[in-house]
């Protein structure tokens, strides 16, 4: 790829089907894509792009793969693991926490002690430290959120 110029990718493998509303972390040496909205229906498919190889593949996942979604958030941990929260599941919002174990290939939902985070989707959210951080979205009656919570995941 050019400095400075968009250049369009044309990878190989397992290619994922479009979709938008969709989230993709960086983990080490590839991109990983998890659901989304494609063809009028959510996704809980994980596709992984090595920039390394320029393939896409779609692991066989084990452990408990998070359900359906969209407008949710997703970020690297470190470089080996992705934690997504929240979402929609075409029938309501969601408020559950996962991690994606990219070198074991293992998913995992998380428990928290506290405060239950409101159900949310379209947010955003960040890394500081060893917390995930999350600001504003949307609740079931489209209401803004302008709230910000903070998660320590270790």
């Amino acid at each position: 790829v050019d400095e400075e110029k968009w250049t369009q990718v044309r990878a190989a493998g397992d290619l994922p089907p479009s979709r938008c509303t969709h989230t993709c972390v960086a983990l080490g040496e590839n991109v990983v894509m998890f659901a989304g909205l494609s063809e009028r229906k959510q996704l809980r498919e994980l596709n992984v792009y090595s920039a390394k190889n320029n393939t896409w593949n779609r692991p066989v996942l084990k452990g408990r793969v998070p359900s359906e979604r969209e407008c949710h958030a997703a970020i690297a941990s470190n470089s080996r693991q992705m934690l997504v929260f929240g979402g929609y599941n075409g029938e309501q919002l969601l408020q559950d926490l996962h991690a994606y174990d990219f070198a074991k290939n293992m998913w995992s939902n998380l428990t928290f002690k506290g405060m239950e985070v409101p159900a949310r989707a379209f947010f955003s959210a960040s890394l500081i430290g060893d917390h995930l951080v999350m600001f504003g979205g949307i609740d079931d009656t489209r209401k803004n959120f302008n709230d910000i919570y903070g998660f320590c995941f270790k």
